[in-house]
């Protein structure tokens, strides 16, 4: 459902780097939280791969995948460390081919059959990554397609590399290779804002995974962040993940990567809870449900109801409701919360409202 690539889409972030240690922690979150299928890395780069593969197989029995160039001698090494499941890869377009690889795109399918045979001779599971396939001809990518299952790999992985797709088009793509007969995954970038509708997009047509990163983290606007799908599938899906585990995991990455997250990104940002305007406050005191799609407690996080410059009687009697200042919560005090908010420029704190409460 979920193939988790922080450590390989992630981890290409520009300025961001994991000691062994730190990959082999986030790792391990990923999969105490449910996570079915981690992308741990690059093959012949990133240098702790094997260290960090071999420290995760003895534990688990998720699909850990490396990430590797369509050639035989990618698959060999995938092998030699160990790998049970490797990820080879290709652009699907012509400029692509002739410019980064001096390949003919008539070449592809040939080369996808000998790498993806080489795979499965050493008892891999091999998927075939597509990358830019939503610049490719939809006769190109069955063709390519059909290479990859005559060879035995056990799925097609489609990516909208630059994040050119709606979810629409996404939907037409997957089924379209759905019909040669293999498993198809997909991944796709937030260039346009589109990655997590186009993720879903792509579940609902058959994807048998698409994937995602902590935080979104990725090249240029990244791709769709884990908790978010993962909140959206939990909330809307019912499906098992333990979605606290990955905001955490997804807030200690941040704190790793000296990157501070947004105070209002979606499921982690640390206000999403936070309410002050009136009508929402009573509102949600009484039944939080009618103005939040998931309770905070779902993914580590707390309600703080405010008063401030937006704040109504029927709102601020409920703030006040707990406190043990005995007040007539009227007009005249809300006009009195409104300006000192203003005065502020920020709703009132706990103890600065009690003290205005005491003084009506």
């Amino acid at each position: 459902m979920i193939l988790d690539t922080t450590l390989r889409e992630g981890l290409q972030r520009v300025g961001v780097y994991l000691p062994l240690r730190d990959r082999l922690a986030l790792a391990e979150a990923l999969l105490a939280a449910g996570i079915p299928e981690l992308e741990l890395g690059v093959l012949g780069r990133d240098g702790t791969l094997e260290r960090l593969l071999q420290g995760l197989l003895p534990q688990t029995s998720a699909r850990l995948w490396v990430w590797g160039r369509l050639r035989p001698e990618d698959a060999e090494l995938a092998a030699s460390m160990g790998a049970r499941s490797v990820a080879l890869c290709a652009p699907a377009t012509a400029d692509h081919l002739r410019v980064r690889l001096g390949w003919r795109p008539e070449e592809l399918p040939e080369r996808i059959f000998r790498a993806v045979t080489r795979g499965v001779q050493l008892g891999l599971e091999v998927s075939v990554g597509l990358e830019d396939a939503s610049r490719a001809s939809a006769e190109d990518l069955l063709r390519y397609a059909g290479a990859a299952r005559s060879a035995g790999a056990m799925r097609v992985r489609i990516a909208d590399t630059v994040g050119v797709l709606s979810p629409g088009e996404v939907a037409e793509l997957v089924a379209a290779i759905r019909s040669v007969g293999l498993e198809v995954g997909f991944h796709g970038h937030d260039d346009f804002g589109m990655a997590t509708a186009n993720a879903l997009a792509a579940l609902d047509a058959g994807a048998s995974a698409v994937d995602a990163s902590l935080l979104g983290w990725g090249e240029r606007a990244g791709i769709t962040g884990t908790e978010r799908l993962a909140a959206f599938l939990v909330a809307r899906r019912g499906a098992p993940f333990a979605l606290d585990r990955i905001c955490q995991a997804a807030r200690d990455l941040a704190g790793r990567g000296g990157i501070e997250i947004p105070d209002h990104a979606p499921v982690v940002g640390k206000a999403i809870f936070r309410c002050e305007t009136g009508l929402h406050v009573a509102a949600i005191a009484q039944q939080p449900s009618l103005y939040e799609p998931f309770p905070p407690e779902l993914v580590g996080a707390t309600r703080e109801l405010q008063a401030g410059g937006k704040i109504g009687i029927a709102g601020l009697r409920q703030i006040l409701s707990s406190s043990t200042v005995p007040v007539e919560v009227d007009g005249e005090l809300v006009t009195k919360v409104r300006r000192a908010a203003e005065r502020l420029g920020r709703p009132l704190r706990p103890g600065e409202l009690e003290r205005l409460a005491r003084a009506a």
